[in-house]
C-alpha cells in the first residue's frame, strides 16, 4: 500500500483515502489538523492520481502557513 493511503476498516466503503499528519511546527494552530480525505475511488492506480493532487494542495496550503508564522526568537548568551 502507497504511504498516506489507506482503506477505511469499518467497510463501508472500497474507496481509498489520502491521511496526512501536519508538521510539528503548526502544532496548535488553530486551523491545522490531521488531514484525511477521500479519493472517490476504489481504483489503487486512479486514487494515486487523485491522491496526489490533494496531497499537493494540503502541502501547499501548509506551507504558506508555515512561511507566514512568526520565526522563533532566538536566546543570546552573553
Amino acid at each position: 500500500m502507497p504511504e498516506h493511503f489507506y482503506r477505511p476498516d469499518h467497510g463501508r466503503t472500497l474507496n481509498w483515502y489520502v491521511r496526512l499528519v501536519p508538521p510539528t511546527a503548526l502544532k496548535g494552530h488553530p486551523d491545522v489538523k490531521e488531514f484525511r480525505k477521500s479519493t472517490g475511488t476504489a481504483g489503487l492506480r486512479r486514487a494515486k492520481a487523485i491522491g496526489a493532487q490533494l496531497i499537493a494542495e494540503k502541502r501547499a496550503e501548509w506551507g504558506k502557513l508555515l512561511a507566514s508564522a512568526k520565526p522563533p526568537r532566538l536566546l543570546l548568551r552573553c
